[in-house]
């Protein structure tokens, strides 16, 4: 097997080739006569794994699994067919039940993206459920000999050989005993409530209502409703509720998700605060802070990370957003065959820090202010996954190669909203939620 996984469940990337090995390898011959100056690195495919994980974002009992695969070139050069393919690994508590297991990906323009789709069968009822994918570079075509009339026969070579960064990553995927109840009973609100039960939390008002409900190993699914109407609607389902890329010094850094522990509950006149209370990882303790006030749709939140002892940091993934499709996925094929992503702009891809969808008459989404949790950090909005039948919504806070230091006892914030709203017709109204 090329790759190994860390014996703790989280999601990681192998490292490629250093950048400078890479170019002494790849770059072309170039004539003595060429100035260095006038000398450009070739353009070259770049193949990203921009979302892997279950469709639902959760599996029920042994019930089977639909995970989904979206993998981009992020790089500058387009991908030819059949220069790379991905294999399928389901690692623990998975098996493959039909349609491709390692396809050939096929040919894709740079910033172009493809969905794969696999079925798998739940074979354990209590292990963690760990599915991987890999991407490789294909096996190279045998040279084609054809016929001449004249000279013999004469051997035909390849295209040239292009460069293919072989990566791995794995998931593991949340799982429910049985099927949760998602928006549990309903909720009747004036005013702005919060509650807690052994499994369970919620805080909202008369327009919007966020719930909590914790899954195998207390990890967090965040179900985001709206009144559509007189009814509840679920939007959207979040997980993870939170990531975080880390690592001690002298380690590789590596994401890490939030587990849920403990819970506190405030209210006031104008507002609820729910506070969920964990960890990400040995070396932090965290807490996701959810308020509700009146006459909003706005759920306020702040993660607040706090180090147990030094550490790198390296990324901070908000909420993931998965929208639930108002017609469903059933006509989404699971067989593994590849599928190529709409490229068309989002309505909303000039706007910064804002991600959003419209479902029936509710636009809902996420959006984060300007402020960093690190002086240095950028952010940047996640792709927008198969938005023909899962639009992902969610933000990423990132540091450079180094990342910066949080010392032990020391504390960062990063605040962020999520809205659901309606009546409304387009989801450009989202504009209206945007944090200056």
């Amino acid at each position: 097997m090329p790759f190994s996984l860390l014996n703790r469940m989280r999601t990681w990337t192998c490292l490629s080739l250093p950048a400078a090995i890479i170019a002494l390898i790849c770059w072309p011959a170039i004539s003595r006569s060429t100035p260095i100056a006038n000398r450009q690195p070739p353009s070259e495919p770049d193949l990203q794994v921009e979302f892997l994980g279950s469709e639902k974002g959760y599996a029920v009992g042994g019930q089977s699994v639909a995970i989904l695969c979206v993998i981009r070139n992020a790089g500058t050069g387009a991908l030819p067919e059949n220069t790379a393919r991905v294999r399928c690994y389901p690692l623990a508590g998975l098996d493959f039940m039909e349609g491709q297991l390692w396809p050939n990906l096929p040919a894709l323009n740079a910033g172009q993206a493809v969905a794969y789709r696999w079925r798998l069968a739940v074979t354990n009822q209590t292990t963690p459920l760990v599915f991987s994918v890999l991407i490789t570079k294909a096996d190279p075509p045998a040279p084609a000999t054809v016929s001449v009339r004249s000279g013999g026969p004469q051997v035909v070579q390849p295209a040239s050989d292009i460069p293919i960064a072989s990566r791995a990553v794995a998931v593991a995927v949340p799982r429910f005993p049985s099927a949760p109840h998602l928006l549990g009973a309903a909720a009747n609100w004036t005013r702005p409530h919060a509650s807690v039960g052994s499994q369970t939390a919620r805080v909202g008002n008369d327009r919007s209502l966020l719930n909590v409900v914790a899954a195998q190993d207390r990890v967090p699914l965040l179900v985001l409703a709206g009144k559509e109407g007189n009814d509840w609607k679920i939007v959207a389902t979040a997980i993870p509720s939170l990531q975080v890329r880390s690592a001690e010094e002298g380690q590789q850094p590596w994401w890490e998700s939030f587990r849920w522990m403990d819970t506190d509950v405030r209210e006031t006149k104008d507002s609820a605060i729910l506070t969920l209370h964990g960890r990400v990882g040995p070396n932090l303790g965290a807490q996701i802070i959810l308020e509700s006030r009146a006459n909003t749709g706005v759920i306020y939140g702040t993660i607040r990370l706090t180090a147990k002892r030094n550490v790198r940091l390296f990324g901070l993934h908000l909420p993931r957003l998965l929208a639930v499709p108002a017609g469903g996925a059933a006509a989404t094929k699971l067989d593994g065959s590849a599928a190529i992503l709409n490229v068309a702009s989002s309505p909303l891809a000039d706007q910064d820090r804002l991600a959003a969808a419209h479902t029936g008459a509710l636009t809902f989404g996420l959006t984060w202010p300007v402020s960093p949790p690190f002086n240095s950090w950028r952010s940047s909005r996640m792709a927008y996954g198969d938005v023909d039948h899962l639009p992902i919504l969610g933000a990423e806070w990132s540091a450079d190669a180094r990342g910066d230091v949080l010392s032990a006892g020391a504390s960062i914030e990063a605040p962020f909203r999520l809205f659901v709203f309606g009546p409304s017709d387009t989801v450009k109204d989202a504009v209206r939620f945007r944090i200056p």
